[in-house]
């Protein structure tokens, strides 16, 4: 009768032991640690992301694939991130709404959305609209909007674009509103 209840301690044992093992992996496995550079063709993320891992600028041209570094060393030196670079192509952005934002998203730390300033006036509706997509589905996440080209003398500031941005996500919001509302079936 002892030896039973000596056997049954001891697997009861193993068997709680496994299982906090099991959660510590998996914790350990989906730990946030991914800052992803997102926006809009030819608003300077490659260049951002090059000098971040490089220390100097490169020659950049539109990327065709993700640009990753595993291991960037935060500024004090105490945390090590993953820096993603995602192409802003319209038909590559969509791995970032599946794959970044849906079922890597408990990786993702961070989302550095990057502006082109000198070009913002021009296209002002579709950073919103990327943007405002991104905040729907990053959920809580946190996200710097960086305002890049800031040295052009066309350059919109960073007061303006925010401003407009506002102005625009006011008519996002209207706009999707409205078009739910028109599908009621009434």
């Amino acid at each position: 009768m002892e030896d039973q209840m000596v056997i049954s301690l001891v697997v009861a044992s193993i068997v709680i032991f496994l299982t906090l093992l099991a959660f510590w992996l998996k914790k350990k496995a989906t730990e946030s640690n991914t800052i992803l550079l997102v926006g809009l063709t030819d608003s300077g993320k490659t260049l951002i992301f090059s000098k971040l891992i490089n220390g100097r600028a490169v020659a950049t041209y539109t990327s065709m694939k993700e640009n990753e570094y595993p291991s960037y060393e935060v500024a004090n030196g105490s945390r090590k991130v993953k820096l993603v670079d995602v192409p802003g192509a319209d038909r590559l952005r969509q791995r970032l709404q599946s794959h970044w934002l849906g079922k890597e998203g408990a990786t993702v730390k961070g989302i550095v959305c990057v502006v082109d300033s000198a070009t913002f006036s021009k296209r002002a509706k579709d950073v919103a609209e990327f943007l405002y997509d991104v905040l729907y589905e990053s959920k809580r996440v946190p996200l710097l909007v960086a305002c890049n080209k800031q040295d052009q003398s066309i350059a919109k500031s960073a007061e303006a674009i925010k401003t407009t941005l506002e102005k625009e996500f006011g008519l996002i919001n209207k706009t999707r509103s409205s078009a739910l509302a028109s599908t009621d079936g009434d």
